[in-house]
């Protein structure tokens, strides 16, 4: 059972590895050769999370929207977003301009939020970062 353990905590801290390494090139891709444009529509949407949450908000709150790229192809979008953004997309007024970042080189990494990849990535970087110093550590005690 403990070998089990073990290969479980390792595949979940390579997870973890991946998923941070994902979101970072999503945000260095935005920074790189991220360009702002704005958006052509937006549309908020509030749904309940279902089972138990950690943070204590019952909701996601998410953005969807279509913005022209550099080439003038319509492209659309979804983001997950924080509460104080979905209310202040919710309620703006008339003809509010809400700003895209995406990739020139790659439009399809797009956000209304740039930093939130890079949020998620130093999360998960720090969970398999301390993944890692624990297998390290099983290995050395062994």
């Amino acid at each position: 059972m403990r070998k089990k353990a073990g290969r479980l905590f390792l595949a979940l801290t390579v997870l973890a590895t991946l998923a941070a390494g994902y979101y970072a090139w999503r945000h260095w891709q935005l920074v790189r050769d991220g360009t702002m444009t704005t958006a052509l529509s937006v549309a908020v949407d509030r749904r309940p999370i279902t089972g138990k949450t950690t943070t204590g908000v019952p909701w996601r709150y998410s953005a969807d929207y279509t913005f022209a790229d550099t080439s003038g192809t319509v492209r659309n979008g979804r983001q997950t977003i924080d509460r104080s953004r979905y209310d202040e997309l919710a309620g703006r007024t008339g003809d509010a301009a809400v700003s895209i970042w995406f990739s020139r080189s790659n439009p399809d990494v797009n956000a209304i939020d740039r930093n939130a990849s890079r949020n998620v990535a130093a999360v998960l970087g720090l969970i398999a970062l301390l993944g890692w110093a624990v297998m390290v550590a099983r290995s050395v005690r062994a």
